[in-house]
């Protein structure tokens, strides 16, 4: 199974990268991530939209999940986080404590992201995070992203709801 489903929807891009950016170079981010192995990985940052300083993630959130009319209220549904991983860093192979997510690439640098071996480019797309996968962005700027985490549904059934 292909754990890549290539996404076209019209994300406010240079408004998400905008509130990720400022957020990022402030104080209010984390290197603690619990979808790993090791729960502290110092070259990955990240930025919950429930706690409460990323409005225009959460409103490109719902905007995103209404359109698809999928939308749920309850961060137990989805909740989305800004992710930046350092330039000349990489993300070593892992899955993640949830089944899928939906990544949106925000500095339009793009690098792909291995699943197992076989490499998948994307621009915004659903992915199989309880796939391992990681992300080599040797010789590459900071990678920044937004990434909706769903909590109860499987990849197919994301996959299904966005074919609609």
């Amino acid at each position: 199974m292909n754990p890549v489903y290539h996404i076209d929807f019209d994300f406010d891009t240079e408004a998400l990268l905008n509130e990720a950016t400022t957020l990022f170079e402030g104080s209010g981010f984390s290197t603690e991530y619990k979808g790993f192995a090791l729960d502290k990985i110092d070259n990955f940052k990240l930025i919950q939209e429930d706690w409460g300083n990323s409005p225009i993630a959460r409103a490109e959130r719902e905007r995103f999940l209404r359109h698809y009319d999928i939308w749920d209220e309850s961060y137990d549904y989805s909740n989305s986080r800004y992710m930046k991983l350092d330039a000349d860093t990489m993300l070593l192979p892992h899955a993640d404590n949830h089944a899928c997510c939906i990544n949106h690439i925000l500095n339009g640098h793009n690098v792909p992201i291995n699943f197992y071996g076989e490499e998948y480019l994307y621009t915004t797309a659903l992915l199989d995070v309880s796939q391992t996968h990681g992300v080599n962005n040797m010789g590459n700027p900071d990678r920044m992203i937004l990434k909706i985490a769903f909590y109860e549904n499987t990849f197919e059934e994301i996959k299904q709801a966005l074919m609609k």
